[in-house]
């Protein structure tokens, strides 16, 4: 400016120099500012340089940071990162701040002394520090994004933890968005720290398909922008499925190759195509080519496939119900069996049986014939066949063979077979039956005993029941005076053999036996009564005691008295003797009467004068089967003196 200036003046180092508490000066030209410093930014750990220049310095010149005065030293005091640099011989004064950092985050001003004491305009520094990458809040970057034309999208973009804050720009396919986008920030709280926010709102087209959503954030820090992206996919429903290989051969047989092709067109994802028969899954595997998906069934075709609904359903994640094209089949097959019944109670000869035929599904409905012995059966045994369709398609045939039961129609064989006339390389099938015909055994006899035969008590006796013929082979009972014998308590074996029954009892004979009448029943199922055999037994058994009474029963001296000895019954009759010291006396024998079990008892009475040589003496009386030499003994001791005896026991004193 062409002057020079002269100040004299009290500095004071801890004001500014616009507070001066002393001034003194001489004007000599008004100083000025040649280079002011400007904002500068600075990567936290770097060095920042602030210029100052002043023209006609004529005051002392130091930095103010944030209004705080640094001083004019070269290295100002308490900041020793701070150092005055610049030529002084120039006036050039500039603050270089090294290792910056959160701390030299602020203003500064450079200021010049009286006289005309000058400030230049603030300086702000800003230290830089670099945010963490970018991210859109909810899905990784490069994922696509199923959404549905019908709903909105808002994707959001962060990139947090920048100083200041990064700069967020929406592109979709590399162009730059400028509507529906909304920019903001917000402080975290941490090192002036901030997050920064870009809201993208969508509302997806078709069109917006395959588009490419891409968020770019660049910041001070950064050599080059950094981006992530997402790529809609936009769904929306496939076409409708469409099945050929159908039309050229709508009727098949058993057997037969099925080959169908169902084809959807567009959606996006491509339809997942599914075969269905009758609601059921059968085949899941399709395929996509191009812009198609394809699914081929190949089925060999079976009797359950007639009147099938053979569907293809399409289906994405768009479709709330499947997209259903369907055909229904029509196949012709043959009875996979034939059944007879009629049969299961069991026939009786006499009785009119009907066998009823009956095949399995067939389409169309089977023939039905019916053989026995070679020879095929017809009218009027065989009736009239009815066809009756069933639900699920085709139809059973059925028809009867009537028979007259005989006996000799047992295990005889009868054979229905069934075939479908309309495919001739289909086998027929048969089914067999025996007859299982119930009739009476033949009338039973027993062996081993012949009526009148003596049979001695105590031996052993066996009778065989025999019965033949019957089906099923007879049941036989042994039954004594109509009581039925349990084998369990009694010897009875039962065996058969070919189609005879027989039936062995073993007893040992006793006098219960003697006309004692056993029967042999014969039944089965076929005998509406049992068929009965009978055998009269004789059997001799000895007498098992006597019985001595006195008539009077008091026998007194001077009297007759009468001894009585009447034995059991036995078969034949027994004769009784009486014995007196071992001699035989001479008794009248008073009759043989009718006893229990067939048998006889006989009495014996011996009459005897009573004196008193009589008391004490010992009579003996013996019951003797003659034939079988078998005896019984009994003997009684009198008591004559006394007034009364008593059977063996002797008294040797008398009463009067």
């Amino acid at each position: 400016m062409g002057c020079s200036v002269r100040w004299q003046w009290w500095w004071l180092q801890a004001l500014s120099f616009l507070s001066l508490s002393a001034l003194f000066s001489t004007v000599h030209c008004q100083q000025y500012f040649v280079t002011e410093p400007e904002d500068a930014q600075v990567l936290s750990g770097g060095t920042v340089l602030l210029k100052c220049k002043v023209g006609d310095k004529a005051g002392m010149l130091q930095w103010v940071k944030d209004g705080f005065a640094l001083g004019e030293e070269r290295i100002a005091p308490g900041f020793p990162r701070y150092t005055l640099t610049g030529d002084r011989s120039a006036n050039e004064y500039n603050l270089q701040i090294e290792n910056a950092n959160l701390n030299d985050d602020t203003e500064f001003q450079c200021q010049v002394g009286p006289p005309s004491p000058i400030g230049s305009h603030a300086a702000r520094v800003t230290i830089l520090l670099p945010p963490d990458d970018p991210s859109i809040e909810g899905y990784n970057s490069g994922v696509g994004i199923p959404v549905t034309p019908s709903e909105g999208l808002q994707l959001t973009c962060r990139c947090n933890n920048g100083k200041p804050a990064a700069s967020l720009t929406w592109y979709k396919n590399g162009e730059e968005l400028t509507e529906g986008v909304s920019y903001s920030t917000e402080p975290t709280g941490t090192e002036k720290r901030e997050n920064a926010i870009n809201v993208l709102q969508l509302q997806p087209t078709d069109e917006d398909n395959g588009a490419r959503y891409e968020c770019r954030a660049s910041h001070a820090t950064l050599d080059a922008t950094k981006n992530v992206f997402v790529t809609l996919s936009v769904q929306y429903p496939p076409g409708e499925p469409v099945i050929t290989g159908f039309e050229t051969q709508p009727v098949k047989k058993v057997g037969d190759l099925l080959q169908l092709t169902c084809t959807s067109e567009g959606g996006n994802p491509l339809a997942d195509l599914i075969w269905y028969k009758n609601d059921q899954r059968i085949d899941s595997s399709y395929h996509t080519v191009g812009n198609q998906a394809l699914n081929e069934l190949i089925h060999t075709v079976v009797a359950s496939d007639n009147n099938a609904e053979f569907s293809c359903q399409a289906s994405n994640g768009v479709t709330s119900t499947p997209l259903k094209t369907s055909i229904t089949l029509t196949v012709k097959f043959p009875p996979t069996e034939v059944t007879i019944s009629g049969y299961e109670q069991g026939l009786k000869a006499g009785d009119a049986a009907t066998l009823i035929c009956t095949s399995a599904n067939s389409n169309p409905a089977a023939v039905l014939t019916w053989w026995t012995g070679g020879r095929q059966l017809g009218s009027p045994q065989t009736s009239d066949s009815i066809v009756t369709a069933v639900p699920e398609g085709g139809f059973v045939t059925q028809q009867n063979l009537t028979i007259d039961i005989t006996a000799d129609d047992n295990k005889v064989i009868y054979t229905c077979q069934a075939v479908n006339e309309e495919l001739p390389g289909a086998s027929a099938v048969t089914t067999n039956i025996r007859l299982d015909v119930q009739y009476p055994p033949d009338e039973p006899y027993i062996s081993g005993y012949e009526e009148g035969t003596i049979v001695r008590a105590g031996r052993l006796q066996r009778m065989t029941c025999i019965a033949a013929g019957g089906n099923p082979e007879a049941s036989l009972v042994w039954l004594k005076n109509g009581q039925v014998l349990s084998a369990d308590s009694n010897s009875i074996t039962y065996s058969i053999s070919g189609n005879i029954a027989s039936s062995e009892l073993s007893i040992i004979a006793e006098a219960s036996d003697n006309n004692a009448v056993y029967s042999c029943n014969a039944s089965n199922p076929a005998t509406s009564q049992p068929l009965s055999a009978t055998k009269v037994l004789t059997v001799q058994f000895p007498p098992e005691r006597v019985a001595i009474t006195t008539n009077p029963p008091v026998l007194k001296a001077g009297e007759q008295g009468t001894l009585s000895c009447t034995s059991s019954s036995s078969n034949p009759a027994s004769v009784v003797t009486w014995y007196r010291d071992g001699k035989v006396q001479s008794g009248t024998v008073e009759g043989r009467v009718p006893a229990e079990n067939g048998g006889f008892s006989t009495t014996n009475a011996l009459t005897i004068p009573l004196t008193s040589t009589e008391d004490g003496a010992v009579f003996s009386c013996r019951a003797t089967n003659e034939l079988l030499s078998e005896s019984v003994n009994d003997a009684i001791t009198l008591d004559v003196n006394c007034k009364f005896f008593h059977q063996r026991v002797f008294y040797h004193f008398c009463r009067d």
